[in-house]
């Protein structure tokens, strides 16, 4: 039996305590059994309670930010008119149309100074685009004997004798002056250059590739920008002179 009033244990019989001399209540004694009671108050440990935290005071507090005077705001910009739309997406459209004729004219300017620009060969001039078509022919005709890939050449393979064949046939073309089918071979053979360069590195891997593979695409790359040019500069040069249609002939009396 504890004493409500110090907290201290007596025996169960007893009536008073023996430390504070207070009666004791029946209700106090502990059934046989059941539980200890639970620890006096006075005795137990207080809660520890967090700190609240404590208002800022009033001058230490943001102050709340006004709302700026009507006069002073900024004016709502106001929507451009229709007509005034119109013309401005006129103007910019004008602009591109003479930037892009611009840049035409400068990229026609240096075809013709390249046709223009004779180079004597053999006794023979030569405009630097036939020159360059030569050259990219030439070259292609060389890859083959190189190695292509792990110390193989063309040669090796049946596509060799496309790259000695066909690059002479543009050679020709490009001589007779018909560049529109030396275009079109020359745009043949860099695509068969191309599918056979991603097929075999595909295969072995590009770290197999060897200067055989690379000069193929360099010389058929150089033969067709070079037919297309001057193909482009044909079509200038006849807008610019219109084949005359010949004069009818009277007949003999």
């Amino acid at each position: 039996m504890y004493c409500t009033s110090c907290g201290q244990p007596n025996k169960d019989n007893a009536k008073f305590c023996t430390s504070c001399g207070q009666p004791l209540m029946a209700d106090n004694v502990a059934p046989s059994g059941a539980p200890a009671q639970q620890q006096p108050v006075f005795q137990q440990q207080p809660i520890a309670q967090q700190p609240t935290p404590q208002q800022q005071p009033g001058f230490q507090q943001q102050p709340i930010p006004q709302q700026q005077p009507i006069w002073q705001q900024q004016p709502a910009p106001q929507q451009q008119p229709a007509w005034q739309q119109q013309a401005a997406n006129s103007i910019n459209t004008e602009q591109l149309k003479a930037q892009a004729g611009k840049a035409t004219a400068q990229v026609t300017d240096f075809i013709k100074k390249m046709d223009d620009t004779k180079v004597e060969v053999s006794g023979h001039k030569l405009s630097l685009i036939t020159v360059a078509a030569l050259v990219g022919c030439v070259l292609t005709v060389i890859s083959p004997f190189l190695p292509y890939a792990l110390k193989q050449t063309l040669m090796d393979t049946s596509d060799g004798w496309v790259f000695l064949i066909i690059p002479v046939v543009v050679a020709a073309l490009v001589l007779l002056r018909k560049n529109l089918p030396a275009a079109i071979v020359s745009a043949i053979t860099l695509f068969i250059a191309i599918y056979d360069l991603q097929h075999v590195s595909h295969s072995l891997g590009a770290e197999m590739m060897q200067s055989g593979a690379y000069l193929v695409i360099v010389g058929t790359l150089i033969s067709t920008a070079a037919t297309v040019i001057a193909f482009i500069n044909d079509l200038q040069t006849k807008k610019k002179n219109p084949p005359t249609a010949p004069k009818p002939q009277m007949p003999q009396q």
